[in-house]
């Protein structure tokens, strides 16, 4: 190997190496700090006219993915678009498609719906299955069920779920984390519809598969995070706080000490536990949890603000529990569907703060028409009236 290769070999290696550092420092909470850093590497390292190659992209990806994380989609959208321009002329198939996963990402935390899922059915044609990219093809059509239950498809995406699965865990087979993580956001759209048993059964049984590997695989602790969360969801909203509370919270404690207070696996978790206190009234506590927030965004669209609303109104504190509110909605409405359950809890949650009861009359038929007469929902709704 001559000196100039093994200089260039050294410099591929080092960006690999920062490119995973800025990754675990997004991992625990520290998006801006990988940001900063990478930026600035990749700056000294660009060459006008050069066509990057596989270390400078992965590391422009880990940039686009702070920016994500940091509630600027646009910004996030330019790195995104460079990178994959880059990746589409050197030709390297499994970057590109991770790339466009980004893109959509970032698509749909712009708005940018239409946008998102004409990228994202590239990824999920079958030619994709059809070169032996098996796991690319079914995380693409993974993401435009989440798309499809952003947009207001919720049954639609349920359906898809439905109807992929037997075939993704032949291919993959019951234990592969992709398997795992749509079946548990499968569970997580079927408790929004107030399929509870079905939801809690499903999130049980990923909870217990991912026991003893969710230490040693990042997508073993995204499934089984999902699960714990979905479940948390699927308890308190079916009247058992005191269990949903018991379920995430030993997991939360485990996250934090793991991987950082303000971290990808705590954040969600303590959402969850949050909501959970709501639900037994103890608000004090609750509102300690939503105060414990990175200044850098949050996991779940508008849950930081709805928790926060949730609990001031319940300690009486209205006036402060409408601007958490109103700021809960001002996030969730330029992201989701009108029809989104969250979108219309935290409508109602408005509602009921305002004192407005035709607004609540207008939100039961909401309620009703989009998730049935029955479901929990709906009844609160009419019961607040």
């Amino acid at each position: 190997m001559g000196v100039a290769e093994g200089i260039k070999q050294t410099a591929s290696r080092v960006l690999y190496s920062e490119a995973v550092k800025g990754m675990t420092l997004i991992e625990r909470g520290h998006p801006d700090e990988a940001e900063r850093h990478l930026t600035a590497l990749l700056r000294s390292r660009e060459k006008p006219g050069h066509v990057e190659r596989r270390p400078m992209l992965m590391a422009r990806r880990v940039v686009g993915t702070a920016q994500y994380l940091t509630n600027r989609p646009f910004d996030a959208l330019e790195t995104c678009r460079t990178a994959l321009g880059h990746a589409e002329r050197y030709r390297d198939p499994a970057l590109v498609f991770s790339l466009r996963s980004d893109l959509v990402a970032a698509l749909g935390a712009a708005g940018r719906h239409s946008e998102a899922e004409a990228e994202v059915r590239l990824l999920c044609d079958g030619d994709a299955a059809n070169r032996g990219h098996i796991v690319h093809h079914y995380m693409g059509i993974f993401q435009l069920n989440q798309l499809l239950h952003m947009t207001g498809r919720l049954a639609e995406a349920v359906g898809a779920d439905t109807a992929v699965l037997p075939r993704m865990t032949d291919s993959l087979g019951p234990k592969h984390f992709l398997v795992l993580q749509c079946r548990a956001a499968r569970a997580r759209r079927l408790a929004l519809l107030g399929q509870f048993d079905q939801a809690e059964a499903d999130c049980a049984d990923i909870v217990a598969i991912t026991a003893k590997w969710a230490d040693k695989q990042w997508q073993m602790a995204n499934a089984r995070r999902a699960a714990l969360t979905a479940l948390a969801f699927c308890l308190t909203e079916s009247g058992r706080p005191m269990e949903a509370e018991r379920s995430v919270r030993s997991a939360l404690a485990t996250a934090e000490q793991s991987h950082g207070v303000h971290s990808r696996d705590a954040q969600p978790l303590r959402y969850s536990l949050g909501f959970a206190l709501v639900g037994q009234k103890r608000y004090e506590e609750a509102l300690a949890l939503a105060d414990i927030r990175p200044a850098w965004g949050g996991f779940e669209i508008g849950d930081h603000h709805l928790l926060r609303a949730e609990a001031l109104y319940g300690l009486g504190r209205a006036k402060d529990a409408e601007l958490a509110a109103t700021h809960a909605l001002n996030e969730a409405i330029t992201k989701l569907a009108p029809s989104d359950h969250r979108v219309l809890r935290i409508r109602s949650v408005l509602a009921v703060i305002r004192e407005a009861p035709g607004q609540l009359h207008a939100l039961a038929a909401e309620w009703a028409q989009h998730y049935g007469p029955n479901h929990p929902r709906t009844r609160a709704a009419q019961a607040a009236l």
